[in-house]
């Protein structure tokens, strides 16, 4: 699904324009986003809980330049689904 068949789909179930939805979304984005730069976590219900952390300085082997690189600690968003978004496609049967 693309970003407009995403604005789509919201703005014909909420009953709004595609221009305020488009806002809207965009606005909870933001939210988000700054949550995030304050090193927040954000819980959506059954959706997931987004965080931040720091991934520490690490060695990893580079094929292109044949050599091991040390690489410079960095902050990572994380991720973690909701018990209840797991349990639903767990039940979901797989399309062969």
């Amino acid at each position: 699904m693309t970003y407009k068949e995403y604005v789509k789909d919201v703005a014909e179930r909420m009953n709004l324009s595609q221009v305020e939805t488009r806002s809207l979304i965009d606005t909870c984005f933001e939210t988000v986003v700054k949550a995030l730069e304050n090193e927040e976590r954000f819980t959506i219900p059954n959706l997931g809980t987004f965080g931040t952390k720091v991934k520490e300085q690490h060695r990893s082997y580079s094929p292109y330049y044949n050599k091991f690189m040390l690489l410079p600690k960095k902050r990572i968003v994380t991720y973690y689904p909701s018990t209840s978004m797991k349990d639903e496609y767990k039940t979901k049967k797989v399309a062969k």
